[in-house]
């Protein structure tokens, strides 16, 4: 089992051999498989990301629900607010692009899709970000019976290692392999899933 820090520098450096066509290609087969799954829930809203470095690159409001973006309150905690990604604006702090903190802020209290990227990720549903800890204290503010989180990344990603008490485990893994097929990991085992069709 690798450290962290390691499993970071040997993620990055194989993030960055993946060629740009490449990471475009599965970007397509990936977004085309989320939109295909998303029907057997009853989403009311999507929280989803502003892409950066090596992260899946996809224009997440395409999939037909209402986006909303992570902004950073502090140094420890994000929420999320109503925006597309033509609407963000690069914090000079940060220098990540993030919604103005007057759009609306997320409903909590409707069944919400939380797509989250990551460096690494795992079989048993955990993820390895980039050491801030924001999604781990943001899902855990969360009521999950309002939530289903959705890891996403390519198949280069998956490695193991032993997690950290405080890391919060995904409901499901999907990510893209060179051949474009997607790898999927459903971490429930038992009962219906949040959100499920009946």
């Amino acid at each position: 089992m690798a450290h962290k820090s390691a499993i970071r520098k040997l993620i990055t450096q194989q993030l960055n051999e993946i060629p740009c066509s490449d990471k475009s290609q599965r970007d397509k087969v990936l977004f085309d498989y989320i939109n295909n799954w998303i029907g057997q829930y009853d989403f009311d809203q999507v929280c989803a990301y502003y892409p950066i470095k090596n992260e899946v690159n996809i224009n997440w409001g395409e999939l037909g629900y209402p986006m909303y973006l992570p902004r950073r309150i502090n140094d420890k905690n994000i929420d999320f607010h109503k925006c597309t990604l033509n609407e963000c604006k690069k914090d000079p702090s940060s220098q990540l692009y993030e919604p103005d903190s007057s759009f609306p802020q997320v409903n909590k209290s409707k069944m919400t899709l939380m797509l989250i990227p990551a460096l690494a990720f795992n079989q048993e549903g955990y993820r390895l970000g980039y050491g801030g800890g924001y999604f781990d204290r943001l899902i855990d503010s969360w009521d999950t019976k309002y939530l289903v989180t959705l890891g996403v990344g390519y198949y280069e990603q998956l490695l193991k290692w032993k997690h950290d008490e405080h890391d919060k485990k995904l409901n499901h893994i999907f990510l893209a392999d060179k051949s474009c097929a997607i790898k999927c990991f459903d971490i429930y085992h038992s009962g219906q899933v949040p959100g499920t069709s009946a």
